[in-house]
């Protein structure tokens, strides 16, 4: 596959985000002693809100559960899990994969909205104004990388990490932007400068910066601070033209296709977070309010892509030296589940209380953490063993966001005070 390369932007393009770059020269970083801090991280995030009965919440004996039809429980790679004859993908993947995998059971966001159940799900917080686990994690264990964090596409919430990130857009507009094309495509086309009068706009700027840096004072600090940001920024765009953009193919490509310039750029050292959005099975999303079983085949699909996407992780080599997958721990998660009984329409609604799997690096897996009662609501639980507990915690978003941040090394007391990670999902 033929990869273009685009002309480097000029320092004037980029001097725009030049500000909020200067945020990501100094980030403070709490670190356990000893703590591994090059672990890479992959969200997945379904979008709509998926139906835990149809794989992680085996509730056959729950009487006002109404569980799928053609289904029963079973092992797959030593988790207790919904199987079906009508989702073979979703059993081959377990089969290969359960035993890196953990589920969480009992996940609690409290909301029915879908903005707020997203804001919930990736900050651990509702109010505005947090930043989330991905830019988090990106800023604080992965600020001196070129990408920190990269987000394919799916939701993003940012504060003071919003420097760590970057957006490739829905159908890799990033690419675009960085040959300059994107400028045709407005309301008012523009053209380019002719690359000499650019390179003169580019001299002068960079004349200028110099001097007042030489100056010293406040001014001549800010001024170096400037240049050193559009430096960086610059490096970065040239290492994200080596990511091969052009297997991007849209937003409705497959999941394992849309992930790969994710991977690359886990591959090639150049980033810490990567986001990338699962909207089911054709785009339909999976707000199944119309018809439930349409979760069999938005399963099916993310399943099916995310057994090519842990394959692509194990067989490709990471920068420490072993497969992708040895440094990587992927997160797929949904911002809502589905009621217990089904609607009018032979639906089910927006429900509080989901699950999320975590997959690979960090992971004690085989193994179903947390529960359900018979209601389809979680119970609490003991955090480092994960059964259920009367005295115990009933686990939510900003739970699951302490267990990554202590994965990453982090001290999660530092960032969500009083609330502990699992202990148990960890390895």
């Amino acid at each position: 596959m033929t990869v273009h390369h685009p002309p480097r932007p000029s320092r004037r393009t980029l001097l725009g985000g030049a500000l909020a770059g200067l945020a990501g020269l100094s980030l403070p970083r709490h670190l356990l002693a000893g703590a591994r801090t090059d672990r890479r991280f992959l969200f997945v995030y379904c979008d709509g809100g998926w139906d835990p009965t149809f794989v992680f919440a085996p509730l056959f004996g729950a009487s006002t559960v109404s569980m799928p039809e053609n289904s029963s429980e079973a092992e797959i790679g030593g988790l207790a899990l919904v199987d079906s004859p009508d989702r073979p993908d979703t059993r081959a993947f377990f089969e290969r994969w359960g035993p890196r995998a953990c589920v969480l059971n009992g996940l609690e966001i409290p909301s029915v909205t879908h903005e707020r159940c997203r804001q919930i799900l990736l900050t651990g917080d509702a109010e505005s104004g947090s930043d989330d686990w991905p830019s988090t994690l990106a800023a604080e264990t992965g600020g001196d990388l070129r990408l920190p964090c990269v987000v394919s596409s799916g939701p993003g919430y940012t504060s003071s990490y919003t420097s760590s990130v970057v957006r490739l857009g829905d159908n890799g507009q990033v690419r675009r932007l960085l040959d300059g094309s994107t400028l045709a495509e407005g309301d008012r086309p523009m053209t380019p400068p002719p690359d000499a009068v650019q390179a003169a706009v580019d001299a002068r700027l960079d004349a200028r910066l110099r001097a007042l840096a030489a100056d010293g004072g406040a001014v001549g600090d800010f001024a170096a601070a400037q240049q050193a940001v559009m430096e960086k920024r610059i490096a970065a765009a040239d290492d994200l033209a080596e990511v091969a953009l052009e297997s991007f193919s849209g937003a409705r490509a497959p999941l394992g296709e849309r992930a790969q310039p994710l991977l690359t750029c886990f591959e090639n050292d150049l980033t810490r977070c990567a986001v990338i959005k699962d909207a089911g099975r054709l785009n339909q999303r999976w707000d199944s309010h119309g018809s439930i079983g349409e979760q069999t085949g938005h399963y099916e699909d993310m399943f099916r892509s995310l057994n090519f996407v842990m394959s692509e992780l194990s067989s490709r080599r990471g920068p420490a030296g072993g497969s992708l997958l040895d440094e990587t721990t992927v997160i797929v998660f949904s911002e809502m589940g589905r009621t217990p009984g089904l609607n009018s329409m032979g639906g089910k609604d927006h429900w509080t209380w989901t699950s999320a799997l975590l997959l690979g690096a960090g992971i004690a897996g085989g193994q179903v953490l947390g529960a359900y009662d018979d209601g389809l609501v979680g119970v609490p639980i003991d955090l480092s063993t994960g059964a259920y507990d009367p005295a115990g915690t009933v686990i939510t978003a900003a739970h699951l966001g302490a267990t990554l941040l202590a994965l990453a090394g982090l001290d999660p007391a530092l960032y969500r005070p009083g609330i502990a990670p699992i202990t148990g999902a960890l390895r």
